[in-house]
């Protein structure tokens, strides 16, 4: 075809082919055309405004006639998360809560070390010593022993506030004593029956085998609890050893043997237990039953066995019936089935109960189902409060809250400065292992809570039926952390799992460390109680795969009908991806929704089995995404992608969003574009920066349901070349069946294309409408910048193609343009081949290589070089040679 006509053999209506670029379009260099419109963007609080027009030094460089404009960007490393020093209880350490698994500092780039709280380690001590919460050393429970049998007068009534009677004493082995010190009683059951109310009955040291029930207004007072007992003087399945009917007092003493420890029953027991050792009583260490009250402090329950018929219960403290119980300063340990245990059996009956400075650890399963091991159980009803608590090393959970039927009032339960740490797999199968657990419709609120160590979750939140949904964990100034997977199979191990009919808040909150997300939020199909997360001031950062499938490592995962929100949420370094949507099955179910502001996610890891992926942000299948001010950063594969099957898309609405440096897939290479739009998704970004991303800044494609998009204001550039084969490099790649519309666009500097639109074969061709948009300074792929002989030519469907085009449109895809400038492409400022279709007015295409290629028969020259469009000053003004053109690439697929 000679360079001189056009396709058809018609004359070309400008300078021809090959000449010097110095004639114009249709009139001349002096016609009157409207330049690309740009407006200053709103900034967001806390970002830059830029100039857009710039070179790569950042020098301004605004194109001829057409006006400088400022964009919004954030400043470098800008994380809008804000966390506080916590205020660290008397005698807990202030330790920096950014650390590397040995306990090095490592604040994230951009945001400021903060301190936590932590106990010191409490160490085990052996009978008649404790060391409570916050001690480090161990000491006597209650009084050291004294010399002689009893203690003095004034340590005894100080043992005793409140009682102001006569000292009845006590003395193991004594005979015919009258009670005083110098003539005891010998049994407990002859002081109990001589006391009068407001007495203190005084024990000397030794072993009392036999029990005791208190049913008047007394005080019980051993000599100290290393050298004075109570023993079961027998097996009984259910009496107890000391049994308190009335307002009494029980102190310095040791409770021991084959019965339950301690009974408080009934409306008119009101319990006072100070500085009492129960060790290795039966079934239950504490009981507090039937509207009593009990008020605990100084007291150590541990070994409490299950019931020797048939190896049931085992628990530290059962609290039940309307009963009012309240602990300070205690140690829970070695027990079984649950250290405490608080429950109402009728809604009638409120329950209410206080823990203060206390230790929960290593709780065993119970013997006859080896199941169970948690720490605190709280049920129907009750009242609880928390504060300051070290709940280490429990099994199956370290607390649960929940009901045990629907027409149960559920628990409400406040966290204060609490520690839940190392909780053990469920023995019966090796499953759970949580850290805290809410289901049914259970209430749990919290400040300074510390969850690390658990397994399978260290949160879970989940309702069973619609009846008991409303479940929810509202935290502030939490931590999340080292969460294992489940010992049984390696499933899991998850930072927090919110589940249908419930909600979980979390504020000032880090998760660090976690395995297969570290927040996962889902509902299961067919369920219409969906399960919501709200965020406020999150770090979630080195989530690493479950144990039993190396690939899940999110940072947020939202399944089926979840609902996220999220203000200030940074996600780093987590694997696969730091943010994905989905759906577990591609017909008849919701699928989740999510908006996200404020948002940072970034250095985003492949799965470490496959070196695959690393996306940024994905979802599919419906699944609907909102963003305002988020930037992605040094993802993998992709920065965004979005994935439709089924009759489900996912959507897509980004307000001031970044997507810069996505590198390609680990394993190969490819990849590495910004925003992917991939089959029939749609999507709406306005004030995006696209830039040094790999292959495309923005790919939209689809395969057979048409998708959409809608790009205002957005810069695109800089893209580099796949660096598989260092080829592509492309701004906005608009393919197949994609109806795409862009507003006010700079794609500057960047590869191979700048704005391409093409369809495969047997698909429906593209549509693109842009006003208002600057091409410039499109380069070859590197590819072709690699000298001959070094295996680096730029080859698609066998032929050799370096690009360097600004606009090219190939089969039968259609193009309108309107108000826009294509300068500096190192090959052509707009190509057409193969049937494709560009209308364009109020253009200038100047100062490139080739000004327009057109290579299709017969093409109407008309639709470009219209009255308002001018080509000149390129080397070479219209062109019809056959130059190379891209070929449809395979798209991908999931």
């Amino acid at each position: 075809m000679p360079a001189d006509r056009g396709p058809g053999g018609e004359d070309v209506p400008v300078g021809a082919a090959g000449d010097a670029g110095t004639d114009a379009g249709p009139g001349d260099v002096s016609t009157v055309i409207e330049p690309p419109r740009f407006a200053d963007w709103p900034c967001p609080e806390g970002w830059v405004p830029k100039p857009a027009f710039t070179d790569k030094d950042g020098v301004e460089n605004p194109p001829a006639g057409v006006r400088q404009f400022n964009f919004c960007e954030p400043p470098e490393n800008w994380v809008p998360v804000k966390m506080l020093d916590w205020a660290c209880p008397a005698g807990w350490q202030s330790v920096p809560a950014f650390t590397d698994r040995d306990g090095a500092e490592n604040p994230p780039a951009g945001m400021a070390q903060y301190s936590i709280c932590m106990p010191p380690e409490v160490p085990e001590c052996p009978g008649g010593e404790v060391a409570f919460l916050g001690e480090t050393a161990c000491h006597p429970i209650g009084t050291p022993c004294p010399l002689g049998d009893f203690l003095e007068e004034a340590s005894i009534r100080g043992l005793a506030p409140g009682f102001s009677g006569t000292i009845i004493h006590v003395k193991t082995g004594a005979v015919g004593g009258n009670g005083s010190m110098s003539s005891p009683f010998g049994s407990i059951s002859e002081a109990v029956a001589a006391a009068a109310a407001g007495d203190i009955i005084a024990l000397s040291k030794g072993a009392f085998a036999e029990s005791v029930e208190l049913d008047k207004r007394a005080a019980f007072v051993g000599a100290c609890a290393g050298g004075t007992s109570v023993q079961a003087p027998g097996y009984d399945a259910e009496a107890g050893i000391v049994e308190i009917r009335g307002p009494a007092s029980v102190a310095n003493l040791t409770v021991t043997g084959p019965r339950k420890g301690i009974r408080v029953l009934g409306a008119a027991a009101d319990a006072v237990i100070t500085s009492v050792d129960v060790n290795r009583a039966m079934a239950l260490g504490i009981s507090v039953s039937g509207g009593a009250a009990a008020g605990l402090a100084g007291i150590v329950v541990r070994d409490t066995a299950g019931d020797q018929a048939d190896g049931t219960r085992g628990r530290g403290l059962y609290a039940i019936e309307g009963s009012s119980v309240s602990i300070s300063r205690a140690v829970f340990e070695r027990n079984r089935d649950a250290a405490v245990l608080a429950a109402r059996s009728t809604a009638a009956e409120p329950l209410a109960i206080s823990l203060e400075d206390v230790v929960v650890r290593n709780t065993q399963s119970e013997e006859a189902s080896t199941d169970f091991g948690r720490g605190l159980e709280i049920g129907d009803g009750v009242r609880a409060t928390v504060r300051r608590a070290l709940i280490d090393r429990n099994r199956s959970e370290g607390i649960i809250a929940g009901v045990s039927s629907p027409a149960a009032d559920p628990p409400v339960v406040r966290l204060e400065d609490v520690v839940i740490r190392g909780t053990r797999a469920r023995e019966k199968d090796g499953t759970l292992g949580n850290g805290l657990t809410a289901f049914d419709g259970a209430q749990v609120t919290g400040a300074r809570v510390l969850l690390e160590g658990n397994r399978t979750a260290a949160i879970q939140a989940y309702s069973t039926s619609k009846e008991t949904a409303g479940t929810s964990v509202d935290l502030t100034d939490a931590v999340i952390r080292d969460t294992l997977a489940q010992e049984n199979g390696g499933l899991f191990g998850v930072g927090v799992d919110a589940n249908e009919g419930s909600t979980v808040t979390l504020a000032r909150t880090l998760l660090d460390r976690n395995r297969g997300a570290g927040l996962g939020v889902e509902t299961l199909p067919g369920l219409d109680f969906p399960a919501l997360l709200a965020l406020s001031d999150l770090v979630v950062r080195d989530t690493v795969p479950e144990d039993f499938e190396p690939r899940n490592g999110f940072g947020l995962a939202a399944i089926n009908r979840a609902r996220v929100t999220a203000r200030g949420l940074l996600i780093e370094r987590a694997s696969g991806a730091g943010v994905t949507a989905y759906v577990t099955e591609t017909t008849g179910v919701t699928a989740p929704s999510l908006d996200l502001s404020d948002l940072v996610v970034r250095d985003i890891l492949p799965h470490p089995d496959s070196l695959d992926y690393g996306h940024g942000i994905e979802a599919y299948d419906g699944a609907a995404i909102m963003l305002a001010r988020a930037v992605v950063e040094r993802a993998r594969k992709r920065g965004i992608y979005l994935y439709g099957t089924g009759t489900d898309r996912p959507t897509l609405d980004a307000e001031d969003l970044v997507i810069r440096n996505t590198e390609g897939q680990e394993s190969d290479g490819t990849y590495g574009t910004g925003l992917e739009i991939g089959a029939g998704s749609s999507c709406r970004v306005t004030r995006a920066i696209i830039e040094r991303n790999r292959t495309a800044g923005i790919f939209a494609w689809t395969l057979d349901t048409p998708g959409t998009a809608e790009i205002s204001d957005v810069l695109v550039r800089d893209t580099r070349s796949q660096s598989a084969d260092l080829d592509h490099g492309t701004g906005i790649d608009i393919v197949n069946g994609v109806n795409a519309t862009i507003d006010r666009a700079v794609v500057d500097r960047n590869r191979d294309l700048g704005i391409v639109t093409i369809a495969a074969p047997d698909t429906p061709p593209p549509t693109l409408a842009v006003r208002d948009a600057v091409i410039r300074d499109t380069a070859f792929a590197e590819c072709a910048l690699i000298p001959e002989g070094a295996n680096g030519s730029c080859v698609r469907g066998g032929v050799s193609f370096g690009g360097g085009t600004g606009l090219g449109a190939y089969e039968k895809a259609s193009v309108a343009f309107e108000r826009f400038l294509i300068e500096g492409s190192a090959q052509c400022g707009v190509q057409l081949a193969r049937e494709a279709l560009v209308t364009a007015s109020h253009g200038d295409i100047a100062g490139n290589a080739i000004g327009v290629n057109i290579q299709t028969e017969g093409y109407d020259w008309t639709t470009i070089l219209t009255p308002t469009v001018r080509v000149h000053d390129n080397d070479t003004n219209v062109d019809t040679r056959d130059l190379p053109v891209p070929e449809p690439a395979p798209l991908p697929e999931f």
